[in-house]
């Protein structure tokens, strides 16, 4: 230990006299000068000029899979089969045979909501701390964010989890790409005939193409889409260039782009953290989803969509619910409890309309 007196500070350094002898350092009577770090001079406190963190990526369920609110947390609802549009039926007549009939070809199918919530604490004393020092952010806020975020990715995460399982399809609606037809092969990948394909199998309109931003980038620098382009009759390099400006940005913002004659394609950027690797996956993986959502009303019979998000209206009428209360009974001076929540089912409501196309890149 230093034996140390008259201690005296100079310009970012302190000069003291040695009252004993002091090995490598000096003998008693001398005097040393020692430099200051900023260490020593700084009192490690929050900046409430910068405050930093992860914003949740382009969440884009609701987009994909509609959100229709219900009353009953389990109900039915009714579905039109093929059947009332595609089969063909007998029509000839004459001005004396009885009219040929026909069927309405219907059924009823099952929903059940679950409900889904998640809250945070908030101790008395740290709301006081926070309220009383020079933190420049709402504890409650912020909370309040964190939850909707991760009621948010649960939601995403389930949504394309459905969407992207071959089981959901009819056969017909889904193909796998093989080894050496991969999209990120540019000489040998053919995204455009593969998409198409899965267009004229699919019983209706298709409306819209997920994908994550690798599956699109792959899709607008192949030889097959450039060529394509070209015989539409476009600047295949201004068009391209367009393509590539928009997808390249999906890490940051929801993006989507057109190929003329195809139907919109969406870039999925949301991620995941993967708890086995520790990366960031994207949640939608390398599967091409083609899905229909007709707009407008969908109660007339006459229009089906690929999915949909039954949830509970609730009291708020609005189908999420937050409410903060008072919890005593935790620690010495109790707290403040924030919670939200919804009570939801995705389903599946054809596989025939739309479709996938898996492993599309390799």
């Amino acid at each position: 230990m230093l034996a140390l007196s008259g201690l005296t500070a100079l310009s970012g350094a302190v000069t003291v006299k040695l009252v004993g002898d002091v090995p490598g350092v000096g003998r008693v009577g001398d005097t040393v000068q020692l430099t200051l770090s900023p260490s020593d001079v700084t009192i490690s406190e929050e900046m409430d000029s910068l405050i930093v963190g992860f914003k949740p990526i382009g969440m884009r369920a609701d987009e994909v899979c509609p959100i229709h609110f219900v009353d009953l947390d389990v109900g039915k609802y009714r579905e039109f089969g093929l059947n009332n549009t595609f089969r063909r039926v007998n029509v000839l007549s004459s001005m004396q045979a009885d009219i040929p009939e026909v069927d309405i070809d219907t059924s009823l199918r099952d929903y059940q909501v679950q409900e889904r919530a998640l809250g945070g604490f908030i101790p008395t004393i740290t709301q006081l701390n926070a309220d009383n020092g020079n933190i420049n952010w709402d504890i409650k806020s912020a909370l309040a964010k964190r939850i909707e975020a991760g009621l948010a990715l649960d939601r995403e995460v389930r949504v394309w989890e459905m969407l992207t399982n071959p089981a959901n399809w009819n056969a017909a609606n889904r193909a796998t790409i093989g080894a050496g037809a991969e999209w990120n092969d540019p000489d040998n990948g053919n995204p455009i005939r593969d998409i198409m394909d899965r267009i004229e199998a699919s019983a209706q309109l298709i409306t819209g193409i997920w994908v994550q931003p690798p599956v699109a980038h792959s899709i607008i620098l192949s030889k097959a889409t450039l060529g394509y382009i070209r015989a539409m009759g476009g600047d295949a390099g201004a068009l391209s260039r367009d393509i590539v400006d928009a997808t390249t940005s999906a890490s940051n913002a929801n993006v989507d782009f057109t190929i003329p004659g195809l139907p919109p394609f969406h870039v999925c950027a949301s991620k995941v953290l993967n708890e086995t690797t520790g990366a960031l996956d994207y949640i939608l993986d390398d599967t091409a989803v083609l899905v229909s959502q007709p707009p407008g009303a969908t109660t007339d019979g006459e229009d089906i969509m690929t999915c949909k998000t039954f949830r509970r209206r609730g009291p708020s009428g609005t189908g999420y619910t937050s409410r903060e209360f008072n919890l005593e009974r935790r620690g010495l001076h109790g707290g403040t409890f924030l919670a939200s929540g919804h009570a939801e089912v995705v389903k599946m409501i054809s596989g025939a309309v739309g479709g996938i196309i898996s492993d599309t890149i390799q």
